[in-house]
């Protein structure tokens, strides 16, 4: 149909978080995707700030909007999640049997990663859907994420799914093991943008049987140097264990800038595990680094490009990466950087690796992000915090007509006391002294009276402009360079630093 002429009677189905306590803030589209009861359904996450606060998986029928919800960890669906508040990421859907049984091709596993860095496989083949929650469903833990200090690193994107090395075979019966590419770090609530917690990107190996850890990987490393030279460095991934007799379970990355994350999704091309990261930029009016790293997916020994640097030098008929030792080992080529754990130059022209047609696609998705998303998720921030002063105001305003009616008075600018005269019940609440009224602090609410308590005005001022008086904690680096402050007096009259129709509408 039209997007343009829709109506209400053309929505299917349509999913309230204020009457699902499991349903927080989503972010990404569904995937969508057939199971064995022969239906489709949207497949996705429930996001973050979900009033349980634990991750559930959502099944929701596409043709009535049937809704079947899968907890993890064991809990129920009704269990709450308030001492780690938690939530599921984007899932990835999984066939085993497509090629056995031409035609059927059913997502018979989903992976999901959730914000307290749980990595989860759903095993869909014998749900029975009939019944909420579903049964027959196994949910398992693959893998805990958490970088060098223990920290547990939020998994909010997509999880690439790949074939392992040929060298795996299955655990006894069960199905073949697959790779699970992902990366950590999110870019969802106002404060990841100032996350400087080390992030990594994984290659991980599910062999449908056990869990991973950390200890379980070969840990790669990239420490970066001065102007064009840096290192890139770490050893052979042994997954059959025949060094030590443990075998490991894939490969660990280690971002090397403070709040480096991922910045899309993970891509496998012509044996090239490419993504891009970023470094936000505490400056709203700047996109921050950014990298774009194509590595050998088993082994992630390969090469990264640093933006804002490489972009430059990749002349039309040039590649866009390097293959292992192109130019001799620890040598720079002109088309990227190589691997080997050895200080990066300039050396001999790079041999065939992959197009700069693919490298390009991971530049648009990085582009796009830079100039467009990070943006935008930017202004929506300082709109949400602007919201939250706006409505704190209004209450103010209402708090004072109530005394008003009371006393007669709003209040006075000497020691007179309007509030005082009303009784104990008009005591300033200090919720209505900033703004948001919980979490951490982002504007300052001030109270000004006339001399003859019948007029006032309501300030609201971001906590980084100059005088704010923020307390200790509060956001101080936080500025609205569109509005500045808002005003509100007893008339009603609104006042703003830009325009006042803009400022108290959106």
């Amino acid at each position: 149909g039209d997007p343009e002429a829709m109506s209400p009677g053309k929505l299917l189905w349509d999913i309230d978080g204020r009457a699902d306590p499991n349903l927080g803030y989503t972010a990404g589209q569904a995937a969508i995707g057939r199971l064995r009861d022969g239906n489709f359904y949207a497949i996705f996450g429930n996001g973050l700030r979900s009033a349980n606060a634990c991750p559930v998986l959502y099944l929701v029928r596409l043709s009535d909007g049937r809704v079947r919800r899968l907890a993890t960890g064991g809990r129920a669906l009704a269990d709450t999640c308030a001492g780690a508040p938690n939530g599921l990421g984007r899932p990835s859907l999984h066939d085993v049997q497509g090629a056995g049984e031409p035609g059927r091709r059913t997502a018979d596993f989903v992976y999901a990663g959730d914000l307290q860095g749980t990595l989860w496989r759903f095993d869909l083949r014998g749900v029975d859907l009939d019944s909420e929650p579903p049964t027959g469903a196994g949910v398992e833990r693959v893998f805990t994420a958490t970088n060098a200090a223990g920290q547990a690193q939020p998994i909010a994107g997509t999880i690439e799914i790949g074939a392992a090395p040929t060298a795996l075979a299955p655990a006894g019966t069960g199905p073949r093991p697959v790779m699970l590419w992902f990366g950590t770090g999110r870019p969802l609530a106002a404060d990841d943008r100032s996350d400087a917690t080390p992030q990594s990107v994984y290659g991980i190996v599910d062999r449908f049987a056990g869990t991973a850890a950390r200890r379980d990987l070969q840990r790669q490393s990239i420490s970066v140097g001065a102007g064009m030279s840096g290192t890139i460095g770490g050893g052979r991934v042994d997954y059959a264990g025949s060094a030590t007799g443990r075998p490991q379970s894939g490969w660990v990355l280690d971002l090397p800038r403070a709040g480096e994350r991922l910045s899309g999704p993970l891509l496998v091309r012509r044996g090239r595990l490419v993504f891009a990261s970023l470094v936000p930029d505490g400056d709203k009016c700047f996109a921050g680094a950014s990298s774009i790293f194509a590595v050998d997916p088993h082994r992630s020994r390969l090469e990264g490009l640093p933006l804002r640097r490489r972009l430059r030098r990749l002349g039309p008929r040039r590649r866009a990466a390097v293959r292992a030792d192109p130019a001799g080992p620890g040598q720079f080529a002109r088309a990227g950087f190589v691997a080997r754990g050895l200080p990066m130059k300039r050396g001999a022209s790079a041999q065939a690796g992959f197009t700069l047609i693919e490298l390009m696609i991971v530049v648009v998705i990085a582009a796009i992000l830079a100039a467009i998303a990070i943006p935008s998720y930017r202004d929506a921030v300082v709109r949400s915090k602007r919201a939250s002063a706006r409505q704190v105001l209004l209450e103010a305003a209402q708090f004072l007509e109530r005394n008003f009616t009371a006393a007669g008075c709003y209040d006075f600018a000497d020691t007179a006391s309007c509030l005082a005269r009303s009784g104990p019940a008009a005591v300033r609440p200090s919720t209505m002294l900033r703004a948001p009224s919980e979490g951490r602090q982002s504007y300052v609410i001030t109270w000004v009276y006339g001399a003859t308590g019948q007029d006032y005005t309501l300030t609201a001022t971001p906590c980084g402009a100059a005088g704010a008086g923020c307390p200790a904690g509060a956001e101080t680096a936080f500025v609205d360079p569109d509005c500045g402050a808002l005003t509100l007096t007893q008339t009603g009259l609104r006042g703003a630093g830009g325009s006042v129709a803009a400022c108290w509408q959106r």
